[in-house]
């Protein structure tokens, strides 16, 4: 295997992808591969009368062409090409920063629907709601994609247009919105306590979270009886990031996670002792990667009870190459597997406590996961007493 860069990522399932031609050298791997074959002379056949087509592609069009052909052919989604600009996008989604519409999205079994509208942000000027339906993006359908799918259609540029086709849940209603993406800086972690419980929303992984979880919890130290952990819609982040945050509740030496492959390895905790404050894990059909991890090491270790929706799966872990233009090449390598050597890939976790919000629920735009979520707590803590 060549030489990997130092930084491993568990991508981000909002993470937005555009495959591109890295300076000649995927064609030339790719064309090497033809001539290898028997496929070389229908290829310079098809070539040959596709040359008297009435519109002829620029060379760049066809060569992003192949390369997304190319890459297809490995079957793995999670394996992707960056251009320089790309590679910027992903490392201001580390760091907090987007260029989007400040419209949170998850699947239901009608469609794609807004989960969540950030203040401020042009979904909430353009009158966007939780619970309203994404019927199309630029006059795509939305028919039977993923919430992964949606959002690398909506997101883009700052200063560029997006047209979202929405059916309103309240009015029943349908209509066409065009908003302008813009640069927005996504509050990665908030805080605040109810009834007793603190709830930390951890948002993503990047190399503020460990500081930001354990500013929350001295802030409020002192107000609070248990704690939840809110990874919902957490798509993941960078892994030492995770394993920085599992440490803030776990002790020293254990192990947050495993890795197979030609680099197997064990990540463990470098935390000072064991939370003894009782701790609970709210997840759904967004929380993945990273935050999966997260999740079941403090359920293997600390016994934290997981409550809300199966999550993703996604264990699968990529590694970063840099190409010479700028560029980067994004490659699953291996696979990781729980604190207890379970691998979960395609699978994820299943909660002990299955809350999921109800139709009302989303079209009112209410946290109805969490408001239960709260009493399945309190109820624990006073039988507790």
């Amino acid at each position: 295997m060549m030489k990997k860069t130092q930084h491993s990522f568990l991508t981000p399932i909002i993470l937005s992808a555009v495959l591109f031609f890295a300076g000649g050298y995927i064609f030339w791997h790719w064309y090497q591969k033809i001539n290898e074959s028997s496929l070389e002379s229908l290829f310079q056949e098809q070539k040959t009368l596709l040359d008297t087509h009435l519109s002829t592609p620029s060379q760049e069009v066809i060569n992003q062409k192949l390369i997304h052909a190319f890459v297809d052919s490995y079957g793995d989604k999670y394996t992707e090409y960056f251009s320089p600009e790309e590679v910027l996008s992903f490392q201001t989604m580390i760091d907090g920063d987007f260029e989007w519409i400040g419209a949170y999205v998850e699947e239901s079994p009608n469609g794609i629907y807004i989960s969540g509208v950030l203040p401020w942000s042009p979904a909430q000027e353009s009158g966007l709601l939780p619970g309203d339906i994404i019927q199309s993006v630029d006059g795509e359908t939305m028919h039977a994609k993923t919430a992964d799918e949606a959002v690398k259609k909506i997101r883009g540029p700052a200063g560029t247009t997006v047209v979202l086709g929405v059916f309103s849940s309240i009015l029943g209603t349908k209509k066409q919105v065009t908003l302008f993406r813009r640069h927005l800086e996504i509050p990665i972690i908030s805080d605040e306590v109810k009834n007793g419980i603190l709830i930390i929303h951890l948002l993503s992984f990047n190399d503020h979270s460990r500081d930001d979880v354990e500013a929350a919890l001295e802030k409020n130290a002192g107000k609070y009886r248990a704690i939840l952990l809110d990874l919902r819609n957490n798509g993941g982040g960078t892994l030492q990031s995770s394993v920085d945050v599992g440490s803030l509740f776990i002790s020293s030496g254990k192990v947050i996670a495993t890795v197979d492959g030609e680099d197997a390895a064990s990540y463990v905790s470098h935390g000072e002792k064991d939370m003894t404050t009782p701790l609970y894990i709210l997840v759904n059909g967004q929380t993945a990667s990273a935050a999966e991890i997260l999740a079941s090491a403090l359920h293997v270790h600390l016994k934290a009870p997981l409550i809300g929706s199966q999550t993703y799966g996604k264990w699968s872990v990529q590694q970063i190459f840099p190409l010479k233009n700028g560029a980067e090449m994004k490659i699953t390598i291996a696979h990781w597997r729980t604190a207890d050597n379970i691998l979960l890939d395609k699978i994820g976790l299943t909660p002990s406590t299955v809350i999921l919000p109800t139709p009302v629920e989303i079209t009112e735009g209410k946290d109805g996961q969490l408001e239960k979520s709260l009493k399945v707590i309190t109820d624990a803590l006073w039988s507790q007493k």
